[in-house]
Order: structure tokens, then C-alpha cells, then sequence
């Protein structure tokens, strides 16, 4: 970062600049499930957490990547079997049950 630090308020501008800033290598993520507003995200550019975030402030919180080639879940039922272990073992509530976070992922996909 360089120049002057700069204030923005406009929400255009911001998005702008996040867009500017994003590395080259963000498109491989395709989606980002975003619980304070349920729902997922497919835009890389507003694929953020805000600073006011659980995870962010406390280290609260579950994630899980899948890998996706030629179309295809690399070992879905895997992941989610570890992604409901670990909201078990955490005592963090999923936002939905395993089966509809599954389907959710075929429809996204």
C-alpha cells in the first residue's frame, strides 16, 4: 500500500478498490457460504468476512473447502462428514441440517 491513506464512505468506490485489490489467484474459489446473511456468495469480490465477525473476533467458527474438477465434488461426503464432526466436537450449531448443506453444494456446483 502506498500514497496517502485515504477515508472512503462510498460504497461503489469500495467495491471498486476491493476489486483492484483482489489477487489473481481468488477466482479459484467459486463460492463462500456467509452465515451472518445466510446465504452463498458466488461473487469472488464480495467473498469478505467483516472485522464484527465471530470467526474474526473470537476464532469462532467452522469452514471446509471442496475441490471441484471438471465439474465433479472431490469426496463431498467426506468433508462433510469431518465438517459435522467438528461442529460436534466444537458445540457450534450448523446452519442447516448435514443433508441440506449437502444439496445446497450439488446445487451450487
Amino acid at each position: 500500500m502506498e500514497g496517502k491513506l485515504e477515508i472512503l464512505t462510498d460504497r461503489e468506490e469500495i467495491y471498486k478498490r476491493f476489486e483492484q485489490a483482489r489477487p489473481a489467484d481468488a477466482n479459484i474459489y467459486k463460492a463462500f457460504y456467509h452465515g451472518e446473511i445466510n446465504a452463498i456468495i458466488t461473487d469472488p469480490s464480495l467473498m469478505r468476512l467483516p472485522i464484527h465477525n465471530a470467526m474474526v473476533h473470537r476464532s469462532l467458527g467452522l469452514f471446509d473447502t471442496v475441490r471441484v474438477a471438471n465439474g465433479r465434488l472431490w469426496q463431498l461426503d467426506r468433508h462433510l462428514k469431518r465438517l459435522a464432526n467438528s461442529a460436534e466436537l466444537t458445540h457450534i450449531p450448523l446452519p442447516m441440517p448435514i443433508e441440506e448443506i449437502r444439496k445446497l453444494i450439488l446445487e451450487t456446483v
